[in-house]
């Protein structure tokens, strides 16, 4: 569980084809879109967070194999997606 920042597992995870299970933290919910790449898990609705991991637990092969697929082809975190605003930054600077 993260409780600040961005957390650098989520960028790794999903360029490397893993779905990923997280909390809501940071500006991940521009991120992680539900059942497409990933989950977010509210941790504090207990009864609700038990439910949705029991409902992903349940998940069958060719629904993991799709989220797979689309975190494989998925160009979230390629870093030309970002190039414009560093380059912005670093003039700035």
């Amino acid at each position: 569980m993260t409780k600040a920042g961005f957390p650098t597992k989520v960028v790794e995870s999903i360029s490397c084809g893993t779905p990923v299970i997280t909390n809501n933290t940071s500006d991940l919910q521009n991120y992680i879109f539900e059942g497409e790449n990933g989950f977010v898990v509210d941790l504090s609705k207990p009864d609700l967070h038990l439910h949705k991991m029991n409902e992903i637990l349940k998940m069958d092969t060719m629904a993991i194999n799709k989220m797979k697929q689309n975190c494989a082809k998925s160009e979230l975190f390629s870093y030309q997606n970002f190039k414009d605003k560093t380059e912005r930054f670093l003039q700035k600077i």
